[in-house]
């Protein structure tokens, strides 16, 4: 009896963090196999590896470390979600995750040591690489979980990558920016629950029929963190390469003054997130009745928020406070999505999802209409009426799905023998509870946009 009870204490920190089920009874998806016959595994491996093209492309290789690309395997938010991934499915499944946060095992091949290296976290395990984009040759336009692109190894130092014009168009991106989740649905993709919608979207809008891309926001080019910096000189070391391949008639490898930047912006760009909208704010008093509205413009390509985990939310809270600063009333509104099982519980994680559930997303290039109505208490003025939008990477599930698999575990742990019931006690759980702490603490929320005014008394 002891012994649950402490069970009763421990599982509500960490099963926050599981919210799915424990079961892998669904089919293992597409490896991903390579288009080609690959060479020696680990020639392969660090040919492929960007330390290969820095010392030709040393400014676009410092732009890329730095980003979000570059730690698509280290950051500590999805090295948390890999571990709770692994939990819930187990490793057969690395390529649901890898295919796309280290897409370059498409031609390595070596998923289960790239999972094995991200779950001990080690530091030097590459994600989405030069290769990832440079060795795409073909993209098949679906949101195919397995990540159907057709790939061939890079030959370094003077390799086959081309200036293809499919690098400029949102095609290129589709492969992993627009997919659906198979895996509780035996790899059905097409009747899956939609994941990142980022390329379907943009397919619809205003911007893609006037030519704009992907690249065209998130590629912009410019060597830093200007965006205004459209053209740059070339470092000296770069001029010098120019004139030594010129020299032996490789004018094709030299770099020219203007190129597209690696730095993709998207969401963790603070700077860059709040661009993503446009939102007014409008006040209308008429006696003891405050009328409120607020407008928010989406003005990307795609819904926000988008992507998986689809536990990302943008909050728009609207408040009524009084002249110490206490809140008299307020309002919410939340955008973002669930995934639900096939009990149609959510929210659920992706190896059990079989659709969505809540769905409210802005759209894009569209405007979403808030209002809200107040009315002012006979003391306590002067009033002032708040409203803030904010940007929140992962918000804790519900209390409801937290007992549920806490029930789960429980359950687990009284049918186990003494050895997994050890393993569950001291390796799952803390580990468990680690990978939430990463989720919930790794990227504090963003305030997108705030704006207050205060009324007459």
């Amino acid at each position: 009896m002891k012994k649950y009870l402490t069970l009763a204490v421990l599982v509500p920190l960490f099963a926050a963090g599981t919210w799915g089920l424990t079961s892998s009874s669904v089919a293992a998806p597409n490896q991903g196999k390579s288009d080609v016959v690959a060479e020696k595994h680990a020639g392969l491996v660090a040919a492929n590896r960007p330390e290969a093209c820095q010392s030709c492309h040393s400014e676009i290789y410092d732009q890329w470390k730095d980003s979000f690309h570059a730690k698509a395997t280290t950051s500590p938010f999805f090295r948390g979600v890999a571990t709770l991934f692994n939990f819930t499915v187990g490793p057969k499944y690395a390529s649901e995750c890898l295919n796309c946060h280290a897409t370059d095992v498409k031609l390595t091949g070596d998923y289960q040591a790239r999972w094995q290296a991200i779950l001990a976290d080690e530091p030097d395990t590459p994600g989405i690489t030069c290769t990832a984009c440079h060795a795409i040759r073909d993209v098949k336009n679906a949101p195919d979980t397995s990540v159907p692109v057709k790939m061939t190894a890079l030959k370094t130092p003077f390799h086959n990558v081309e200036n293809s014009p499919m690098f400029k168009k949102e095609v290129a991106c589709s492969g992993c920016h627009d997919y659906n989740n198979s895996l509780a649905l035996q790899g059905d993709w097409k009747k899956g629950p939609a994941c990142c919608t980022t390329n379907r979207d943009f397919k619809k809008t205003e911007m893609a029929k006037k030519g704009v891309s992907c690249q065209t926001c998130h590629m912009a080019p410019g060597l830093d963190k200007d965006p205004k910096a459209w053209q740059k000189a070339l470092s000296s070391s770069g001029s010098i390469k120019n004139t030594l391949l010129r020299l032996v008639n490789l004018d094709r490898y030299a770099e020219n003054k203007v190129f597209r930047g690696h730095r993709f912006p998207g969401s963790h760009d603070t700077d860059f997130l709040k661009t993503a909208v446009k939102t007014s704010f409008d006040v209308q008093r008429e006696a003891s009745k405050v009328q409120v509205q607020v407008s928010i413009e989406n003005l990307t390509g795609h819904s926000l928020p988008n992507g998986c985990p689809p536990r990302t939310r943008i909050f728009l809270r609207i408040w009524l406070e009084d002249v110490d600063g206490f809140e008299v009333d307020s309002q919410q509104e939340e955008y973002g999505f669930n995934f639900k099982d096939k009990d149609g519980f959510e929210p659920v994680m992706v190896p059990t999802a079989v659709a969505r559930g809540f769905d409210h997303v802005l759209e894009p290039e569209a405007t979403e209409n808030v209002k809200a109505e107040f009315t002012l208490p006979a003391k306590g003025g002067p009033f002032t009426v708040k409203a803030s939008l904010i940007y929140n990477y992962f918000v804790i599930p519900p209390p409801e799905a937290q007992n549920r698999v806490q029930q789960g575990i429980i359950r687990r742990i009284q049918a186990s023998t003494p050895a997994q019931k050890d393993y569950i006690l001291n390796v799952e759980i803390p580990k468990r509870m680690a990978a939430m702490n990463l989720l919930t603490s790794t990227y504090p929320p963003v305030l997108m946009w705030r704006a207050e005014q205060r009324l007459a008394p």
